[in-house]
């Protein structure tokens, strides 16, 4: 096969590629830079972007640190990729480990699902037991998972294993981030907002932070966390506010 022909059969895939690529690189710095008093000055479509993106990467964080990461370590060290050897084959007490992980990982794997199909409600009322049954469900994926990859990369790559491969890290992740982000969701952040004049201004020991427009400048104070108290001052407009934050606890149903 010539270079026109090599060209030729990775050209498509370039082209889809390259875009992908920007558009990760250009997420990625978005979301490194905006922090989560940022998004009160974003419209909330954009917001919603944000937030997707970041469960987005996070995802592919969790797939790459608890799955293919160690995995492909632990295959290369313990077989050395030798093709010759029948990776599929396990016997005696490493079949009855592996059968144990499994057992345990599908038990919990269940009952995981079930406490997140409930109401909302129901959900906050068993978070220690989603809590607890999702952590045992992932550990137990990470302990089975490299002996799955291993027997599909060195044994007869089955589609059945393949499957499993790509789906079970993909699950576990989004199912990880969803219960994460729904307990998290349970603290709101909101600000209260107050009007200053510009003698009240000076008597404070402000910070400069960073731009959101043109003429509008955010401040923060002296000893005091951006995230806590924060301004916003347009010195064009003799706008001066105050940013307080409020945060929302939300109600917990008891037993």
């Amino acid at each position: 096969m010539d270079i026109l022909e090599i060209l030729k059969a990775i050209g498509p895939f370039v082209a889809i590629i390259i875009p992908l690529i920007a558009l990760f690189y250009n997420m990625y710095f978005k979301l490194k830079n905006i922090e989560d008093y940022d998004k009160i000055f974003i419209k909330k479509e954009e917001v919603h972007k944000i937030n997707f993106m970041n469960s987005f990467f996070q995802c592919l964080l969790y797939i790459f640190i608890f799955y293919l990461f160690p995995s492909t370590i632990l295959a290369i060290s313990y077989r050395g990729y030798n093709p010759e050897d029948n990776a599929s084959q396990f016997d005696g007490w490493s079949a009855l480990f592996l059968a144990f992980i499994f057992v345990i990982f599908s038990l919990f794997f269940f009952i995981t699902i079930v406490i997140n199909l409930f109401p909302a409600e129901n959900k906050i009322k068993y978070r220690k037991v989603n809590a607890i049954t999702s952590s045992i469900s992932l550990i137990s994926s990470m302990v089975l998972y490299p002996f799955i990859f291993y027997a599909f990369i060195f044994g007869d790559k089955a589609i059945s294993l393949l499957y499993f491969i790509v789906c079970l890290p993909i699950i576990l992740s989004i199912m990880t981030l969803n219960i994460y982000n729904f307990y998290n969701n349970k603290i709101v952040n909101n600000y209260i907002v107050e009007v200053l004049d510009k003698d009240t201004l000076r008597g404070l020991h402000l910070i400069h932070s960073h731009m959101i427009q043109d003429n509008t400048t955010i401040l923060s104070e002296k000893n005091t966390p951006i995230e806590e108290v924060f301004y916003l001052c347009n010195f064009t407009s003799n706008v001066y506010l105050k940013y307080t934050k409020n945060t929302l606890h939300l109600p917990e149903k008891k037993n």
